[in-house]
């Protein structure tokens, strides 16, 4: 039984592969996908904001207004703590292959995740509570101004490149400020606070003669 004999030609195969393969990746095809993957995310974070926003309004308001007036400490705080914190998390992930550091890596996941679903709900409250200036509106409440934020943190996640630099840069300032406010309960957690002055002692009476 004779069979067919197919040849393809070096040029077909790579501009089949690159065309549709590799940037047939990028393609208008997977846009409901990444729709759905990003509505999706924004309703657990709208969930997330407000469980925190609810709970802590004081403290997410603490939070917020010191990344207005110590911007640069707080970003500075958040890029050294994200990088200790992978450095930290690859290392328990290469002890975890003994067993070890399987329990450190999940407490590291753990602590991970409060820093930053903390310091992401104040970020938003940051931001939503600026808009609300732009407007003149002033009493804004913690949920609110939150959720106003995740608007704008939402709109602006979906432009390419631009949103994950965004996000990038939210995340770091995210961690700065649940770490440096010790999530929103000081203005600064690493300033030193001044040693307490007490009152010189009461000079001592004088002992009566005895009689």
């Amino acid at each position: 039984m004779d069979g067919d004999t197919v040849y393809f030609k070096s040029e077909e195969i790579s501009e089949k592969f690159f065309k549709r393969g590799l940037l047939g990746f990028f393609s208008l095809s997977l846009l409901p996908i990444i729709l759905v993957l990003k509505l999706l995310s924004l309703f657990i974070w709208a969930l997330i904001v407000f469980v925190v926003a609810s709970l802590f309004p004081r403290q997410v308001k603490l939070a917020a207004g010191e990344v207005r007036t110590s911007f640069w400490p707080i970003f500075g705080t958040g890029l050294l703590a994200l990088v200790a914190f992978t450095v930290f998390v690859l290392f328990a992930a290469i002890l975890s292959i003994v067993l070890i550091g399987i329990p450190i890596l999940l407490a590291l996941v753990f602590a991970g995740l409060i820093i930053k679903f903390f310091g992401r709900v104040a970020l938003l409250y940051f931001f939503g509570e600026s808009m609300a200036r732009a407007f003149h509106r002033r009493d804004v409440s913690a949920l609110g101004g939150s959720m106003l934020g995740l608007l704008l943190f939402g709109f602006l996640s979906f432009v390419p490149f631009l949103g994950l630099l965004f996000t990038t840069v939210v995340n770091i300032i995210g961690w700065g400020a649940a770490i440096r406010t010790k999530f929103g309960t000081t203005p600064n957690w690493f300033r030193r606070s001044p040693r307490p002055v007490f009152p010189p002692p009461a000079p001592t009476p004088p002992i009566p003669p005895a009689a």
